[in-house]
C-alpha cells in the first residue's frame, strides 16, 4: 500500500480531524508541517510541491528506490473523497 501525507500546520483544525480520521482508518501516514513550534517544519516540501493551502494530502509511491509524490487532495473534503476512494478501491487520478 502507498503512504501518504498531510501537509499541515499546528493552527489547522481541519488538518488535526483529518489527522484522527485516518488513524481511526488505520492508513499508512506521515505529517509534514509549513512551520510548527512543537514538530520538526519542512518548508521547502510545500514550496516543492507548490502547496498553499491546508490540509493538502500527498501519495507517495516507491519507484526504483525513489520515492515519487503526487497530490491527490487539497482541503479537508478533497482529502476525505480520497480517503474514502481507497475504501471503494477505486482510486482517483
Amino acid at each position: 500500500m502507498n503512504d501518504l501525507i498531510v501537509m499541515t500546520t499546528d493552527s489547522c483544525m481541519s488538518c488535526k480531524q483529518l489527522i484522527k480520521f485516518m488513524e481511526g482508518k488505520s492508513l499508512n501516514y506521515r505529517v509534514k508541517y509549513h512551520q510548527s513550534r512543537f514538530h520538526e517544519a519542512d518548508p521547502d516540501f510545500f514550496q516543492m510541491m507548490g502547496v498553499m493551502q491546508v490540509p493538502a494530502l500527498v501519495k507517495v509511491t516507491r519507484n526504483r528506490g525513489f520515492e515519487e509524490y503526487k497530490i491527490v487532495g487539497i482541503g479537508f473534503d478533497a482529502c476525505l473523497r480520497h480517503i474514502h476512494s481507497l475504501d471503494k478501491g477505486d482510486e482517483e487520478e
